[in-house]
């Protein structure tokens, strides 16, 4: 059969026979989705954080890395834009992240740092913000009159395919969950060819003697900055629980094979994603469509300057403006909803082997886990799917599975109609990311007991009214406390949203999240098999009912290259 389960997460299927153009327009709708989440979409005209009423005195805190102006509204504190490592511009672009000197002077943290540098084909995805490669720097939300006590500390890391995405985005404002007893930081990391290229001679210059991999150094370095800065804010750098939602949730699996991570976050919280069971290698090629990420290096290299092996190659590359950067990207064929598979490589030093294989071998540090994903996570991604009629869908799938096409057929049949082919492709779609998930929790739970799995199958109206269900992203908005206002959300979501928020702060406090008034939430293995939680108008713990699917999907996921 073909290689095709790169679900990591659902970045699937680049390598189908028949049909491959059609699964890469799958693949860019799902990255555009990642961005943000069809639920909680950011209103371009938003270009930051709104503080028209601001309280007399701006808080000022004195850290080791600087003393910081913020702002208070509503009794939470925010400081905006903070750097946590030096601009990566000039000699330092497609470098490791560099430590910042202490800022001498008192540091106006009162605005979004600049997104880093991409480009979205949807204006709606589009960050509200300026553009730059000075864009490495996070925002810290705590509670104006905190408690007694050092904070439970949650660190966001976002989502995009690994090629767009920004902390600027109206849905992660962490006020309403900083309103909960908590600190919350979200970060920028390099994202695209900016934050994922390797080439030999980027290898060679290198005293380690490789390249890539450059946005996970820049998470790794904004731990280590909150690590050494967050008691300033009120926080507890010994209880930080790393979050993140699709390409962000694939960082969260990632740092949990990292030794480089060790130390650095106590406790992790998986959306829509996990820890790739199979990568590139950064200089050695696979099978066919496998290609090292120093290949695609050099064809990038060829698109940005118009030669592979200049002498002076870099020295080219790092005179392009990033609009120049960006433009090679799409024109080396890259970069357009290539996900994990094209971006994070296995470079001999950072990552020595795919996390996810990691995770299943036992290679891996355990911590108290969230894990979980959205009822109807293939919905989303029907209308490029071109699935237009149940012949279609069948076609896709044999292409897909080979020999194995009968069995996914009888476990997702397809009736007589179109609309019958596209839910029986997108239950194919969301079990596949579903099982990939409960093989992560499976590998957690047998080495740490507070490993608990949810399924929000919470469908607001808006969603229903565009026949996206409860899709992936949907979810981000509750998980946060934001909605765009023209969701016209109503009491029911608010109450869903405020039960979430609830279980995720106790989560971030104690490694559990039950808590004095809400459902029980069991450990995901229990005495009566695996279960999760359901987050819907009644919410409440079900029992796993998809063995039958994932005996099937994952013994291919499992056997990846």
């Amino acid at each position: 059969m073909a290689n095709s389960f790169d679900l990591g997460p659902v970045r699937t299927f680049t390598m189908l026979r028949a049909g491959r153009k059609a699964a890469a327009v799958v693949l860019f709708g799902l990255s555009l989705l990642t961005a943000v989440g069809f639920g909680v979409l950011h209103s371009s005209a938003s270009a930051a954080m709104s503080f028209d009423q601001l309280e007399t005195r701006d808080p000022q805190v004195s850290a080791p890395a600087g003393t910081f102006q913020g702002l208070r509204q509503d009794g939470v504190d925010a400081f905006l834009g903070i750097p946590y490592a030096r601009s990566p511009v000039g000699s330092l672009r497609w470098r490791t992240p560099e430590a910042l000197p202490r800022i001498e002077t008192v540091y106006r943290a009162q605005s979004f740092g600049d997104s880093c540098p991409q480009r979205t084909i949807v204006r709606s995805f589009a960050p509200p913000n300026d553009i730059s490669e000075d864009c490495l720097h996070l925002n810290i939300w705590r509670p104006a009159n905190a408690p007694d006590g050092p904070l439970p500390v949650l660190f966001w890391i976002y989502g995009g395919g690994f090629y767009i995405g920004t902390s600027a985005t109206e849905t992660y404002d962490g006020a309403r969950l900083a309103s909960r007893n908590a600190i919350v930081v979200t970060i920028n990391y390099r994202i695209g060819r900016l934050g994922f290229l390797a080439h030999p001679a980027l290898s060679a210059e290198s005293p380690d003697g490789v390249s890539g991999n450059y946005g996970l150094h820049d998470v790794i370095a904004a731990l280590q900055w909150v690590e050494d800065n967050v008691a300033s804010f009120g926080g507890d750098a010994d209880n930080v629980t790393i979050f993140g939602q699709s390409a962000g949730a694939v960082i969260v699996g990632t740092m949990m094979a990292l030794p480089e991570a060790d130390g650095l976050f106590d406790k992790a919280f998986i959306l829509s994603g996990g820890p790739s069971l199979s990568l590139r290698h950064r200089s050695r090629n696979g099978g066919p469509g496998f290609e090292s990420l120093e290949t695609l290096g050099q064809r990038f290299a060829q698109a940005l300057v118009g030669e592979e092996d200049s002498p002076d190659i870099l020295e080219q590359m790092r005179r392009a403006t990033p609009d120049e950067v960006l433009e090679a990207s799409f024109a080396s064929g890259r970069n357009l909803g290539d996900g994990t598979r094209d971006h994070l490589a296995i470079d001999g030093t950072l990552i020595t082997e795919a996390p996810g294989q990691a995770l299943q071998q036992g290679r891996f540090r355990s911590v108290p886990l969230l894990i979980g994903a959205t009822a109807d996570e293939g919905t989303a991604f029907l209308n490029a799917a071109q699935i237009d009629s149940p012949a279609r869908y069948e076609e896709v799938m044999r292409n897909l599975l080979g020999d194995d096409a009968e069995t996914a057929l009888r476990l997702y049949p397809a009736g007589v109609d179109t609309d019958s082919a596209k839910a029986a492709y997108a239950e194919f779609l969301t079990d596949v990311l579903n099982c990939q998930m409960r093989l992560v929790a499976r590998a957690n739970a047998g080495r740490e007991q507070s490993t608990f799995f949810y399924e929000f199958a919470r469908v607001p109206d808006y969603a229903a009214e565009i026949g996206i269900d409860a899709s992936h992203g949907v979810d981000l908005g509750y998980w946060f406390g934001n909605f765009a206002e023209r969701h016209q959300l109503n009491a029911d979501d608010r109450r869903v949203s405020d039960l979430m928020i609830g279980y995720l702060i106790s989560f971030a406090a104690d490694g559990d999240p039950n808590h004095e008034g809400a459902p029980h939430w069991p450990g995901f293995v229990s005495a009566d098999g695996e279960r999760h939680m359901e987050f819907d108008i009644v919410s409440a713990a079900q029992p796993f009912r998809r063995q039958e699917q994932c005996d099937f999907i994952n013994p291919r996921l499992l056997n990846q290259n």
